[in-house]
């Protein structure tokens, strides 16, 4: 679930509009991680013109909605993009 969010809009978007969407983890603790996104809109002449940026914090919570670790491949996974 996501337990926590952020977002700046910086310019509007229209319905035809290319959107360019980058998402990247930027946070790793034991029971959450952290995504930052940026939504660009890609102009006629191949240049980005920034939309809006944010993020989310994701927790791991087992069946019964309690707080657990993230499993340990699933941690070294986005471990190794953290460190990119």
């Amino acid at each position: 679930p996501v337990i926590e969010c952020y977002a700046r809009y910086k310019a509007p978007a229209a319905y035809d509009d290319l959107l360019v969407i980058e998402t990247s983890i930027n946070q790793l603790k034991n029971v959450s991680c952290r995504f930052s996104y940026r939504i660009h809109r890609q102009e006629d002449n191949g240049s980005l013109t920034m939309l809006a940026k944010g993020y989310t914090v994701n927790a791991s919570v087992d069946r019964s909605g309690k707080l657990t670790r993230l499993p340990t491949k699933l941690t070294e996974k986005l471990q190794s993009i953290l460190n990119k």
